[in-house]
């Protein structure tokens, strides 16, 4: 085998274990990113069940009516919001009972259909079946917005008054920070790749000049 080739055959592997390794360091900051979201969304909801259960508690021992409780608990959830993150509140027969637009509330509204057929609302009673604070991927419109980007909601359930409380969080500047992060690892890849490279073809050069041709034939001559 040439020199050459045995150099190029170190660069190839060099190369792709270097992608594998890229490809790698890729996933597992997009997991954790993913990760802590899905932890953010969890701790919320949370928060957002005790409180809902401060008035629930109030309720059960005769100090606010069930109309006054729930009316307290809407308002204080109707603060829970910062930008485009909020947390909603739904009767089980999809009455919107708390949302950002206001002109939602008090009105049936079952969420637009995903891509299996099923409602928003559906995915999230679905998901209550089994789990009693449960985490789904939905495609979603931001708050005054006209496309569906992608979104981790985390929904869980009053059963003293059979609302679902929810909070989520959009998850589509995680893909940009993905690729802008691929995009930074090609960039230094490919600088490194190329110093590897310039660095096997000099070596390469000194050897042939050293040994007058491929090392096979010098040792040959040798002999």
């Amino acid at each position: 085998m040439k020199l050459s080739t045995r150099l190029g055959l170190i660069v190839g592997f060099a190369t792709l274990g270097a992608l594998v390794l890229v490809f790698i360091a890729l996933q597992s900051i997009r997991s954790s990113m993913l990760a802590d979201r899905q932890d953010q969304i969890r701790m919320t909801l949370m928060l957002v069940s005790k409180q809902v259960g401060v008035y629930v508690a109030q309720e059960k021992a005769g100090k606010l009516s069930r109309e006054e409780a729930q009316a307290k608990a809407k308002e204080a959830l109707s603060g829970l919001r910062n930008g485009d993150d909020y947390v909603f509140v739904r009767a089980m027969d999809a009455t919107v009972l708390v949302h950002p637009d206001p002109r939602k509330e008090g009105k049936i509204d079952f969420g637009g259909k995903m891509p299996d057929g099923r409602t928003l609302m559906q995915i999230y009673v679905d998901a209550l079946k089994t789990a009693d604070l449960a985490l789904v991927e939905v495609n979603t419109k931001r708050p005054n917005g006209d496309v569906n980007v992608p979104k981790i909601s985390g929904v869980t359930k009053i059963q003293e008054w059979d609302w679902i409380v929810g909070f989520g969080l959009f998850v589509d500047d995680i893909d940009k920070a993905y690729w802008s992060n691929a995009q930074r690892f090609i960039v230094i890849g490919l600088l490194i790749l190329a110093v590897v490279i310039s660095t096997a073809v000099v070596m390469a050069r000194k050897i042939y000049r050293a040994l007058g041709g491929e090392p096979e034939y010098a040792a040959a001559m040798a002999k």
